[in-house]
């Protein structure tokens, strides 16, 4: 069996779990609140004002990507979206029946069509091995001027990184034979390879994101009351784009543009 077969099978086992437990609240409000953060309004001013943007999320899930772009930032979105997971793709539909969602191998994507921005949340580390390729298709799909957003884990010291395998190894939330994370200079580079130009990077994922970011692989840690919430991911974001958080944070929130 291939890679891509092998996290196709897997998070069809893992699909149930993972929706549910993505409907915590405090991980709803985290998730929110490192989205906002990266799409700041100097960042998405580029983007059409006078129409819907047209949006792609490859490796859509429920569709989390056009819901952050819809609902937390107001923007209305002309929506494509696909996935290779079965359930996925059935939740996506069941939630914007009305949208064009489809079930797709994102290493097999071939574009028909020009976007103003892709969306890749948490989406790229399932298929690290074709990250390149993925990345350099995608690309190819944006219009002059568009942007490419993702969210991604990351290591940017040798602890985190031995963490990490540690967790994917002994944690059914992961696939450790075909996931991994990246460096950032990992990611930089293959976006720069692809001919994008990176405008931004922050690095949301520190306490924060151990506590409430992956309720599915730690739902132990997923306790605390909003108040609490609130008031740490508030005082955490103060460091988000920081350099000692670069090199603290379990993941990358970052955007890139495609020259005009």
């Amino acid at each position: 069996m291939d890679g891509i077969q092998q996290q196709r099978e897997h998070f069809e086992t893992q699909a149930e779990q993972y929706l549910k437990a993505r409907e915590s609240p405090r991980h709803i409000y985290l998730k929110n609140e490192m989205w906002r953060a990266l799409l700041s309004d100097d960042l998405v001013a580029s983007l059409p004002q006078d129409r819907p943007i047209r949006m792609l999320e490859p490796m859509c899930g429920a569709c989390d990507g056009r819901m952050i772009i819809e609902d937390q930032l107001g923007y209305q979105v002309d929506y494509a979206g696909f996935d290779y997971s079965p359930a996925m793709v059935a939740t996506a539909r069941g939630r914007f029946p009305e949208a064009n969602i489809w079930e797709q191998d994102v290493t097999k994507f071939e574009a028909d069509a020009q976007f103003d921005l892709i969306m890749l949340v948490g989406a790229l580390h399932h298929v690290a091995e074709h990250a390149e390729s993925v990345v350099a298709k995608l690309s190819a799909s944006l219009a002059p001027g568009g942007i490419f957003v993702l969210s991604e884990p990351v290591h940017n010291n040798p602890v985190f990184r031995l963490v990490r395998e540690a967790i994917y190894k002994r944690n059914d939330s992961f696939d450790f034979e075909t996931e991994r994370g990246f460096t950032t200079a990992e990611l930089r580079e293959i976006f720069t390879s692809a001919g994008m130009e990176t405008v931004k990077e922050i690095y949301p994922s520190m306490l924060a994101y151990v506590l409430w970011g992956c309720p599915e692989a730690f739902p132990a840690l997923d306790k605390g009351p909003m108040s609490l919430v609130r008031s740490y991911v508030a005082l955490e974001r103060l460091f988000w784009g920081s350099l000692p958080a670069k090199y603290l944070t379990f993941g990358m929130f970052s955007a890139y543009r495609k020259p005009l």
